[in-house]
């Protein structure tokens, strides 16, 4: 009986040492998976307090006139910005606004000049990084302006009133005047009066067509009206043949 009791409690133990091992191993394995999660690994040139470096990338420059120009670039997490540029002296320029596009447009600038500029991202954690770069504004058109034609005023006397009229020379006394003799001039002859064209009307003379075409039409017209008297006569002529045959046979009955 004794041997009994003492298999049945030993057999229990038995069975929970396997167990016990099988669920510390468990646990073990657990812990490690979370270790992990929890804690990742930082890559090589991280920042401090385990949290990785944000990237500053795609910086470009565009829109650049003779006086302004616009510099554009992005960062993998919203960061505020600060941007200083110089040719002679800096000029600074900042935003505190978090974010992760960013444009800065730049005014008032030189022309033909270049300029070298340098951006400062901060983001929440207080990381920063830099970036430098260069451009050179475009040169601006000279506009020639002709200058004007300066017209030279003419020369002119100044107006000092009317002349005076010259007295004619007075002539010694006893002098004698002699005055040559003026040639005689030629008559004129009239010239004679030019006769009057007289214009003869012009007589159209009708055309042998217009006369051929004419006497056939006489013709005809008398040819119709012989015809016609023809058959009037001999209408009358019979109707009196007839009327004289009528009647002698109105007789003889």
């Amino acid at each position: 009986m004794k041997k009994i009791i003492a298999i049945s409690l030993i057999i229990p133990l038995l069975l929970m040492v396997p167990g016990a091992v099988l669920a510390a191993s468990l646990i073990s394995t657990t812990q490690t998976i979370t270790q992990e999660i929890i804690e990742p690994s930082l890559p090589s040139g991280g920042g401090g307090g385990g949290i990785p470096m944000f990237t500053l990338y795609d910086l470009t420059i565009e829109n650049i006139t003779e006086g302004s120009a616009d510099i554009l670039w992005e960062t993998s997490r919203p960061t505020t910005s600060k941007l200083t540029y110089w040719s002679i002296s800096e000029t600074t320029i900042e935003n505190e606004t978090r974010a992760s596009e960013h444009i800065v447009g730049l005014e008032e600038l030189e022309d033909n000049t270049t300029y070298y500029f340098e951006i400062t991202c901060r983001d929440e954690y207080g990381q920063e990084k830099s970036i430098t770069g260069e451009f050179t504004t475009l040169e601006a058109e000279v506009i020639i302006v002709p200058e004007p034609e300066v017209v030279e005023p003419t020369s002119f006397e100044p107006f000092t009133g009317p002349e005076e009229p010259t007295e004619p020379e007075e002539e010694p006394e006893g002098s004698l005047i002699v005055k040559e003799p003026e040639e005689p001039t030629e008559p004129i002859e009239p010239e004679e009066p030019e006769e009057p064209e007289v214009i003869e009307p012009e007589v159209e003379e009708p055309e042998a067509e217009e006369l051929v075409v004419e006497e056939w039409e006489m013709s005809w017209l008398l040819t119709i009206s012989l015809s016609s008297s023809l058959s009037v006569i001999a209408g009358i002529v019979c109707w009196f043949w007839l009327r004289r045959r009528r009647g002698r046979s109105l007789k003889r009955v």
